[in-house]
């Protein structure tokens, strides 16, 4: 016991010291991990504050920055937490995002850096090579930093070079001596690669640090030291060209002479600009656009020579759109595509102008915006030799909103047999009207289950609210149903009614063309005797032609389908042998899905096999007709499977012979 109690008053006493060698915490600056921070040490606390990125073990070092020499206390903080202490290194877990603050007091002047302490990631921790190797390592972690060492094997002159392999990567490489100490640094420019030209000492351990010169900047680097054994200094260099013209892909092998002929024969090439032409090290030019750019050959001591590269412009011959016609509607916009003869000319700036900027305008970068119906012409323009084309754009008017609401009843509360795959059918018709269009326009569906009268009422009135005079609202409903005193009703779950007359009441208000689509026993009826054809359905269809009351309406402002007469049962069927919810559905949906393209059984689109004229588009007529017949083969296919058979329902219409496009596909 009195050995754990010693234990325990040590720490405390550790981090009693760490509080008391450096004080409560204050101001701190910030500074980046991967960054390389100059500082002056005095007698006085330095607070600097970083956030590490990821969970991870930190190194901190201290390098010293002259020859003098310096003398650092160092303690690291982790949310206000002590975390460790020492002098020029210390290292500690460190959570990513945590607020960590380095405190450091001393005297001298030193480079501070702190780390990912593992391989190569760290000064404490350098990857070990050698000369004339060659080493490919990735910047894989933004703010990443790569050390390594190695000891020379002879005294004399070397190149020590850091090459990017990914483009966009421009690097910043350090040489230091055995102590950290640097020596030489030299940062990329626009050719990304670095070489820094130094004496090495035979035998003396030497560290390179190679980073990003953005510190957000990742990818592929290639690193060496190389030395030919020479031990005289170049006096001068020469290029086999000091001008050179190129077209746009040609390619020009420079060729160095340095002197004196034993001289040491490391040379670094780069470009100033990249983009107009760019060099390996081996002196291979490549032109990439057109431009001037200078190719500069460095050799040991400073020693340059420069070859001038122009690199021609390839003339325009002549432009052309993609297309001759373009055909949107209004509010929608079309990116005009071009083909420029040749493909690599240099100039491809045009211009676009439209003959009407009220039917449609288009901007710089040849997008049109239609704007209201009608027909205009876009010309373009081009800047280098200005050769034109011009492309027909036809608007259309905007596409309509198409809102549905679809109502299933199932769960009845009054001992009436649950209407196992109301719910099926629902999802069904909703993955239906989500592969269909019109006019452009695409169904807003909502979907309403087990509602009493006033809940779908009150539905009805937010799922159609936006609805304005050119769009269309869709209303699906399938429940229990039965007809009196010459009008049909509609049970919903809760025991409560819609009458036929009620619903139209409620659609009269809503703007633009509604169709309704009721699938219920006979729509509507099991009681009454229907005898004459133009008696089926009365008891719903009349609320909505006008036939009774005083709902008087033409056919533009209602369209309805009604799955049964007024004297017949509205089936539901499912061919698994087992009732389940997945399995049954409503034989008019089934149909109507079939007649529109969805297949309910495979939960995939199908083909849309109304549309007997193939203009991917369906009337209501269109529609009557599939579904009419559809309904009767699943109802034969059941009586072939069931004892009961003689089953009848006939799909009922308003108006009839129709030609109005419900749906498009």
């Amino acid at each position: 016991m009195k050995q754990w109690l010693g234990k325990v008053l040590m720490a405390l006493a550790a981090s009693a010291m760490i509080a008391g060698a450096f004080g409560a915490l204050g101001e701190s600056t910030a500074f980046a991990i991967g960054q390389r921070l100059p500082v002056t040490l005095s007698e006085e606390v330095q607070r600097l504050q970083f956030s590490p990125e990821v969970n991870n073990v930190y190194a901190v070092n201290l390098l010293p920055a002259d020859d003098w020499g310096f003398s650092a206390e160092t303690a690291l903080y982790q949310d206000g937490v002590p975390m460790a202490e020492g002098g020029d290194a210390l290292s500690a877990r460190l959570i990513a995002g945590a607020e960590c603050v380095l405190e450091l007091k001393g005297w001298g002047n030193a480079v501070l850096e702190v780390s990912r302490d593992t391989l190569s990631r760290c000064f404490g921790k350098p990857l070990e090579i050698n000369e004339g190797d060659g080493y490919s390592k990735l910047i894989a972690l933004a703010g990443d930093v790569h050390w390594y060492r190695f000891v020379s094997q002879q005294d004399g002159l070397a190149v020590v070079y850091a090459l990017p392999k990914d483009q966009g990567l421009r690097l910043e490489c350090v040489l230091m001596d055995d102590a950290g100490r640097e020596l030489s640094r030299m940062t990329s420019g626009e050719s990304g690669g670095t070489a820094i030209f130094t004496t090495l000492e035979a035998q003396r351990t030497y560290y390179v640090r190679v980073s990003a010169e953005d510190s957000a900047t990742t990818g592929e680097y290639e690193l060496d030291v190389v030395r030919d054994g020479a031990a005289t200094k170049p006096e001068g260099v020469r290029l086999s060209m000091s001008s050179v013209t190129l077209n746009k892909g040609e390619v020009v092998n420079l060729t160095v002479e340095i002197e004196p002929q034993d001289a040491f024969s490391g040379c670094y090439f780069r470009s100033s600009n990249e983009n107009v032409a760019g060099v390996t090290q081996s002196g291979v030019v490549t032109a990439r656009s057109a431009g001037k750019a200078e190719i500069t050959a460095m050799v040991y001591g400073g020693i340059q020579a420069v070859c001038e590269v122009t690199v021609e412009r390839v003339p325009l011959s002549g432009i052309a759109f993609e297309t001759s016609r373009v055909s949107l509607r209004a509010g929608e916009q079309a990116a005009l595509m071009l083909e420029y003869y040749p493909q690599d000319a240099t100039n491809r700036s045009v211009t676009y102008v439209s003959s009407d900027p009220s039917i449609a305008r288009v901007n710089n970068a040849g997008v049109v915006l239609g704007l209201k119906q009608g027909k205009t012409t876009i010309t373009v323009k081009t800047l280098d030799g200005g050769y034109e084309d011009v492309v027909e754009v036809n608007v259309k008017r905007a596409s309509p909103g198409l809102y549905a609401l679809l109502v299933g009843e199932q769960a009845y509360t009054d001992d009436k047999v649950d209407r196992t795959g109301s719910a099926n059918s629902i999802r069904s018709i909703e993955q239906m009207l989500a592969e269909l269009t019109l006019e452009g326009g695409t169904f807003q569906t909502s979907t309403l289950y087990d509602a009493s009268a006033s809940g779908v009422f009150s539905a009805i009135r937010t799922a159609f609210a936006q609805a304005k005079e050119r769009d269309t609202s869709l209303l699906y409903i399938t429940c229990h149903g039965y007809y009196r005193h010459g009008m049909s009703f509609l049970q919903m779950s809760d025991g409560s009614e819609i009458s036929a007359r009620d619903l139209e009441r409620e659609l009269r208000q809503v703007k633009g063309r509604v169709i309704v689509i009721v699938d219920c026993c006979g729509s509507g009826g099991v009681l009454g005797a229907a005898t004459q054809p133009e008696d089926f359905n009365a008891g719903v269809i009349s609320a909505f032609s006008g036939y009774v009351g005083d709902s008087v309406f033409g056919s533009s402002k209602y369209k309805v389908l009604a799955s049964a007469a007024l004297d017949q049962d509205s089936y539901r069927v499912g061919f698994s042998g087992t009732a389940t919810e997945e399995r049954m559905a409503t034989v008019f949906a089934r149909a109507l899905c079939d007649a529109a393209g969805w297949s309910i059984d495979k939960n995939l689109r199908s083909a849309m096999r109304a549309d007997m004229d193939f203009d991917r588009k369906l009337t209501l007529d269109e529609l009557w007709l599939y579904t009419s017949k559809r309904v009767m083969w699943y109802l034969n296919l059941a009586s072939n499977m069931s004892s009961s058979g003689g089953y009848v329902q006939n799909v009922q219409v308003y108006p009839q012979n129709d030609a109005a496009v419900i749906f498009e596909r």
